[in-house]
């Protein structure tokens, strides 16, 4: 533009730096690990992070929340982190984190990332059998519990290391008889100054274990460099106007889920806009926490928006609306509905809704659009927390959105699934070895395709495909998804394998026992 430019040959290179500068929205990308960037953003006074903790309300119908400034957590991440090397942790070895959502939980998570230990979150549910197994399969020298049942059960687990008491309880003391509670683990480190190692992003950072409900459980390793990938990517995908402005986020799902546990725990840190985050310990308080936090970015699996059609269906204006004709009349009412559902569900503030972790019925879907509420439907597995989502202003329903940059899908012969990309996990960790995914190809087990311009669509899984006594090929998880729709139905399991008919088993909600 100002004159004479000596790279004579920008015609060629230029436009493959428009097409990578678009694909990440001109989005910065930062050197630093996740939980570098993490310490980062809490030093700032323009766009401050707040922490609010829900508490359980114990059926009381009120949630008392805490508040914590970002230096008061900053300082809790630097002093756990601290702790860690006082008791001997160098960087590659794990620890096991079970507990309930806090922001100390969060602490815990950064404080081990910085020291370079790999953390390895389980799940609140799991029974003592299973915990004993993944603490000995992991490898993992200290198990923090943050939940009070778990820590009632410990008799029954088998662990020869340090056992930590992290519960964010209100009053009286840790039932732990031989360990630490969290006071005295950070006491560890008060007086222990902080050495940041040197790491690599591909250094080992956190170690997720699959569902098991086929099986064994198998561990996923993530590398330093693949945490921040998906980080960095999933917070480029929001529209500009959307990521420099204040947010609020509830996280609910547990952090041992690589979606709360990744997606959601990392990528806030990588927009540059003012945050409040909201931890809720107990699920059932969802209803509560949601009209606290107000979320402007909410994910969630398919049965809250289930549940949110059933609350539609009972009301008498819901009822009105489903018996008008199209048109005007309908189309007030419904605007009317909206308003009213959305402010009950604590959702007016929230710029996009994203379902995902299990397969959304695209009838669901097709009603909240027609009420003018967008649900943008994602894929992902416990190897690959993210592969592709519905993004805002481009969302087709009946699909799982477009892939991903840099991310690639293919078929085999049946039609199953194969996914390749930076947030795609090396491999399985599993009774001390290694296996890692063909040239990087992981088998995702869903069937499905991926149209001309680029969606994804999921027909099923493969190991779930029933075959009818007539050679009929059937995929439950279509017709589970609406069956679930029906009122008073929690959940559904189609039957039917060499048989010449189908069936289904029914779980109903429990007033309808009443």
């Amino acid at each position: 533009l100002l004159g004479d430019y000596p790279y004579r040959d920008w015609r060629a290179f230029l436009p493959h730096l428009l097409a990578y500068a678009v694909r990440y929205s001109f989005w910065h990308r930062s050197g630093r690990t996740v939980y570098e960037q993490v310490l980062f953003r809490l030093q700032s006074r323009r766009k401050p992070v707040v922490y609010h903790d829900l508490p359980a309300s114990g059926g009381r119908g009120k949630l008392v929340e805490q508040v914590r400034s970002a230096a008061e957590v900053r300082q809790e991440i630097l002093t756990g982190a601290a702790a860690l090397q006082a008791l001997g942790m160098q960087p590659g070895e794990r620890v096991a984190i079970l507990g309930r959502n806090t922001s100390r939980y969060f602490s815990l998570l950064i404080a081990c990332g910085l020291a370079g230990v790999v953390s390895v979150p389980l799940y609140v549910t799991c029974p003592p059998a299973e915990i004993s197994r993944l603490l000995e399969d992991s490898g993992a020298r200290i198990f923090f519990v943050g939940d009070e049942a778990a820590l009632a059960k410990l008799h029954h687990v088998r662990f020869h290391g340090l056992i930590v008491d992290f519960t964010l309880r209100q009053e009286g003391k840790s039932p732990l008889t031989d360990g630490l509670d969290w006071e005295s683990f950070l006491q560890k480190g008060a007086g222990h100054s902080f050495q940041p190692p040197t790491l690599s992003m591909d250094d080992p950072a956190a170690l997720y274990y699959t569902s098991g409900t086929t099986g064994h459980a198998r561990g996923v390793l993530y590398r330093q460099g693949q945490l921040r990938w998906v980080a960095e990517t999933l917070a480029s995908m929001y529209p500009w106007k959307e990521r420099n402005r204040w947010g609020s986020y509830l996280s609910f799902l547990p952090l041992s889920h690589v979606v709360e546990g990744i997606l959601a725990t990392f990528s806030p840190y990588f927009v540059p806009a003012a945050l409040d985050l909201y931890y809720l310990q107990d699920f059932n308080d969802l209803p509560l926490g949601l009209r606290m936090a107000e979320p402007t970015i909410f994910f969630s699996v398919p049965r809250f928006f289930e549940k949110l059609h059933q609350a539609v269906l009972e009301t008498s204006l819901g009822k009105r609306y489903l018996s008008l004709p199209p048109g005007r009349l309908r189309r007030g009412v419904g605007k009317v509905l909206r308003w009213g559902l959305l402010r009950k569900a604590g959702l007016r503030g929230c710029r996009q809704m994203i379902v995902g972790s299990a397969r959304s019925d695209p009838s669901l879907l097709a009603f909240f659009r027609e009420l003018g509420i967008e649900v943008h439907d994602a894929y992902g597995l416990t190897e690959a927390p993210l592969v592709s989502m519905n993004r805002l202003g481009r969302n087709r329903l009946g699909t799982v959105g477009e892939l991903l940059p840099e991310t690639e899908v293919r078929r085999d012969a049946e039609g199953v699934l194969y996914v390749r990309g930076p947030q795609v996990a090396d491999g399985y960790h599993t009774g001390g070895r290694f296996i890692p995914f063909p040239e990087g190809w992981l088998d995702t087990g869903d069937m499905g395709e991926l149209s001309a311009d680029g969606f994804l669509s999921l027909q099923g899984r493969k190991k779930d495909l029933l075959v009818t006594s007539y050679g009929k090929k059937i995929y439950p998880a279509a017709i589970e998804a609406q069956l679930r729709m029906l009122p008073g139905v929690a959940q559904v399991m189609l039957v039917g394998e060499s048989k010449p008919y189908c069936a289904a088993l029914f779980w109903l909600e429990e007033p309808c026992w009443n």
